[in-house]
């Protein structure tokens, strides 16, 4: 407005749009449309408080008609305009609130799931009997299936010692702990691997 800190304001609206936006269209080409839409909100709502903080700022440093008459219908043209843009990143942010609260809750519960596996697995029964879990877990729970209340779904592999016995109820097992960890409903596809050691 002062014609001094120009470039630095440049760089600020930089800063605030370009990261978002670039995000946006990574998510788009990679596929991960969640993220894609996630960051363009926050390039909504950057934008929008930039324009609010604008029409404010402005209106203050008195940047208004030069004739009387006009600036009252000026006044009322800054005032609702402000009303929408902040309405609007209200809204925005609401979404941004709840969809960081999503992806949180869903990034625990996996998290959840890695742990309560691993502690099962380090078992005595299951040490003693040479069965363990596989590194890879695969599980499969989203913000929109804890928004939409889906179960979580859980893949992973058991190995066992050739000749040995499989515990018939370790899906069953694995499943109550993991409700029980959660809270959420859980389903359990596990596959088995025969391990063998050759000893050198």
């Amino acid at each position: 407005m002062r014609g001094s800190g120009s470039t630095l304001v440049g760089v600020a609206i930089a800063v605030a749009l370009v990261p978002p936006a670039a995000t946006s269209g990574l998510g788009l080409a990679w596929g991960f449309y969640g993220v894609a839409i996630t960051a363009a909100v926050l390039v909504l709502v950057n934008l929008l408080t930039i324009n609010v903080s604008a029409l404010i700022l402005f209106w203050l440093s008195g940047f208004r008609p030069a004739e009387e008459k006009a600036v009252g219908s000026a006044r009322a043209a800054v005032i609702s305009r402000a009303a929408v843009l902040v309405i609007l990143i209200a809204l925005l942010s609401v979404v941004l609130a709840l969809v960081t609260y999503t992806s949180f809750q869903a990034s625990l519960v996996k998290q959840q799931v890695d742990q309560e596996l691993w502690d099962m697995f380090e078992e005595p029964e299951y040490v003693e009997a040479g069965i363990g879990r596989s590194e890879a877990i695969n599980v499969k729970y989203t913000p929109s299936d804890l928004l939409l209340d889906e179960p979580v779904k859980v893949g992973f592999l058991v190995g066992y010692q050739a000749g040995g016995e499989i515990p018939p109820d370790i899906a069953t097992v694995a499943s109550e702990r993991l409700k029980e960890t959660t809270g959420k409903d859980v389903e359990v596809t596990i596959g088995f691997v025969v391990a063998q050691q050759i000893a050198t």
